[in-house]
This record gives structure tokens, sequence and C-alpha cells, in this order.
């Protein structure tokens, strides 16, 4: 059970009919902000990652004979979106048509052509991406970004797809306001009991993939959680058994936050940072891959995220 000074590795949301809208203009503001802030880049949004996962493998062309490459220990929401359209796979990136790439927990990450020669998607989902450089947003040159709003600012539900190109955002915008019209629109209110009802909410979300979280300012909500991750680096970097660890992401600050630092594999390197700090982890331990040499390990992880509180 979660204690007040507990946090998980990600912010946790409560999803309800009371924390969803169906606002045409704060859809359309939503957009707008993110598109301005990644110019000269476009954004479409999803109500959910995995939605737009779906989607740009749709647009793409894929299908059922395509292996669609995801890291190994992948999340369940990952491998079912790249299952409706095509087949996943966790072991064969060289024979694989798309792969999508994981920079993991606001880690960026570089990949080989060799190894990974069609990368479709960088998943950026848990990485606060603060700034519009080419580099940044898609270091392997990967036609899509994906971004979760719920894993980087206190909103229930969203996702944003930043494009490369004006092809591919106004073919992915079709797609999903297709896919809206195509399933038929009913008011939300109707809707209530069954978005309060966990079991019926996916379903739901792909039936109204423009269902946005209810929050008042969109560009206020980003960039207070901004300076709450850049806060909880600057307080983590006066931890001098982190001293290691944080050091690449106190550089790299300006350009991308991380949702949780990677403290590494040392169980007694990362007692004595648990120790140092004044918050519980939920569950530390996950598994990280190495694109590089296409192996994992375990890593223990501490959570720098909007909704931590080391104070």
């Amino acid at each position: 059970m979660s204690t007040p000074n507990s946090y998980w590795l990600w912010p946790k949301v409560e999803v309800n009919s009371s924390q969803i809208s169906q606002s045409q203009q704060h859809l359309a503001n939503i957009e707008a902000f993110f598109t301005e802030y990644y110019s000269p880049f476009e954004v479409v949004y999803f109500a959910r990652a995995r939605l737009a996962i779906n989607a740009i493998l749709s647009i793409e062309g894929a299908s059922r004979p395509d292996l669609t490459f995801c890291q190994p220990y992948s999340s369940h929401c990952v491998l079912s979106a790249i299952a409706e359209t095509s087949t996943p796979t966790t072991t064969e990136c060289q024979k694989s048509k798309h792969q999508v790439i994981y920079h993991q927990w606001g880690q960026k990450t570089q990949v080989t052509k060799h190894d990974y020669h069609s990368v479709l998607i960088e998943d950026a989902v848990d990485s606060i991406l603060t700034t519009n450089q080419p580099r940044e947003l898609f270091p392997n040159n990967a036609p899509y970004c994906l971004v979760s709003l719920p894993k980087i600012m206190p909103v229930a539900i969203g996702a944003i797809v930043i494009c490369q190109s004006t092809d591919q955002k106004q073919a992915l915008l079709e797609y999903r306001d297709r896919s809206t019209l195509s399933l038929g629109i009913k008011k939300l209110e109707n809707l209530t009991e069954f978005i309060n009802i966990t079991q019926f909410q996916e379903s739901i979300f792909k039936m109204h993939p423009t269902l946005i979280p209810f929050v008042n300012d969109i560009e206020q909500a980003f960039f207070e959680s901004v300076q709450k991750v850049k806060a909880n680096l600057c307080y983590l970097s006066d931890c001098p058994t982190l001293e290691n660890a944080i050091t690449s992401y106190l550089a790299s600050m300006n350009l991308r936050l991380p949702s949780n630092i990677i403290i590494g594999s040392d169980e007694s390197v990362a007692a004595s940072v648990y120790a140092d700090i004044p918050i519980t982890v939920e569950e530390s331990i996950r598994t990280y891959y190495d694109y590089q040499t296409q192996s994992c390990r375990k890593v223990f992880l501490l959570p720098c995220h909007n909704q931590v509180e080391f104070k």
C-alpha cells in the first residue's frame, strides 16, 4: 500500500468522466500549443498512446505478415497496439519491417542503422521534450515521435504524435477523424457510466480518439511540470550517492527531462541512494534494454516525475 512519501515510477492518475472532455476547442488548443512549441513539426492528438501506435502502423501500410520490433519486456499496451495491425517481435530487429525505439524513462536512445534499418516511432512516451531540435525529437530519424501526456504532466488521458512531415501529419489526422466518424459519435454524458467502469474505458477511447483531458490551461500545466522535474533533478544533484548516475540528465536538462533516473544494476549502490532520499520507491526494478548489444539487464530506477515531492 502506498504511503504519503511513496511513489510509483510514473504519475498515478484516475481516469473517470470528471477528468475527460469532448471540447473541440480544447482539442484544437492542445494541438496548437504543441505544434507551436515543436515548430516546424506538427502535432496530432490521440486519447491514448496505444491508439496512436495503431494509427501510425495503419497509415504506413503495416499488415499481419509484417514484423514490428519493440524491445523485450515492452508494456502490454505497446505489444497489443502493434498486434492490432502487424506482428510484434522482441528479437528479430533486422528482419522486422518497422522498429519502435523506446527512449527508456526519458534517456535518449540512438540505434545503429544496420540493426534498426527502418525506425518508425521514437517512443518518448515518458520524456518531457523541452526543445524542437530534430536530433532530440527524432534521434533515429523516425517519421513520428510519441509522447504520453499523463506520464509527463498532471492530466488523466492523452498522447501527442510529433510528425516530421506535413503529409504524414495530415494522413494521421484523417485516419483519426475517419475512425471516429465511422464508429459514430455519442455524447459523453451518455457514456459516463461506462467510462467509470475500468473494463470499458479502452473501448470507449478507441471509439472516441479525440476525447481530451479536462485541463484549463495546457500550456501552464506543461511548463509547471517542466519546472517541477527540473527542481527535482536539482534536488537530486546534491545527493552524493547519485553523482555518477545523474550527470548526463543534468547536462541535457534543457533538451529533455526524464520520468526516472537510472541508478544502475548494483543493488548496494541502489540501496545507498534510496537511503539518502526522503521517499520510498514502489516497484523500483525494471528491465533495461541495450540496443547496441541487444541484451537486457535489471536496473534500479528513481522517479523524478511531476508527482514526486522530495521536500
